[in-house]
């Protein structure tokens, strides 16, 4: 059965606001002092979005969206338009969002831990720095991080702060398949054991 907390349907936007926000320059945004409502209870320049109004009260964390532990504007900025892209446009469930949110964010953080605050500075061995630190061992982690940063350099891309897509596009996908590929592998390990196992 849907979860009926799950969907973003219910969400009174500010269509024209909202569009404003995803096609303007993000530079131009982020120098902008608009207290623009995107929908009935949420303000653009807010860091922290809130939906659980429209389901209380059994609305949870995936209806919160902490933009606040950045520091970078730019980042924010990104961030925040992705957010909207995904429930206003593409129609995705919170939980999906949320998901995105938090594997982008997560690594912004740690982008932010070694002093990078705007995407012109970051390279591709810094993304290789961070799957290194997060130790995914298994491909569903793999696919959606990388899926959800993939989400983030799009978007990046199109705002021309990145000439690196393809090569991170490249990259993220082997990371993930290079994933799948040994997950595989384990199985029929674990498949050949067993087999062995019974026979003894």
């Amino acid at each position: 059965m849907t979860n009926k907390n799950n969907h973003s349907y219910n969400l009174k936007w500010n269509i024209e606001e909202a569009v404003k926000f995803i096609n303007e320059p993000a530079q131009k945004i982020m120098n902008s002092k608009e207290f623009t409502y995107l929908t009935d209870k949420i303000l653009f320049r807010d860091d922290f979005w809130d939906f659980r109004y429209l389901y209380k009260p059994k609305g949870n964390h995936t209806h919160m969206y902490d933009f606040g532990k950045l520091t970078s504007a730019e980042y924010k900025v990104l961030l925040k338009r992705i957010v909207i892209q995904q429930l206003l446009i593409r129609k995705k469930r919170f939980t999906t969002v949320w998901t995105n949110f938090y594997y982008i964010r997560r690594f912004l953080i740690y982008l932010e831990s070694k002093l990078i605050y705007h995407v012109e500075e970051i390279k591709l061995s810094d993304i290789k720095n961070f799957t290194e630190l997060l130790n995914y061992e298994y491909y569903d982690s793999k696919r959606k991080f990388s899926y959800s940063l993939k989400l983030f350099f799009d978007e990046c891309y199109i705002n021309n702060l990145t000439e690196l897509k393809s090569q991170i596009f490249a990259y993220l996908n082997n990371y993930a398949l290079w994933s799948r590929e040994k997950s595989s592998i384990n199985v029929v390990k674990h498949l050949i054991y067993l087999i062995r196992y019974r026979k003894t």
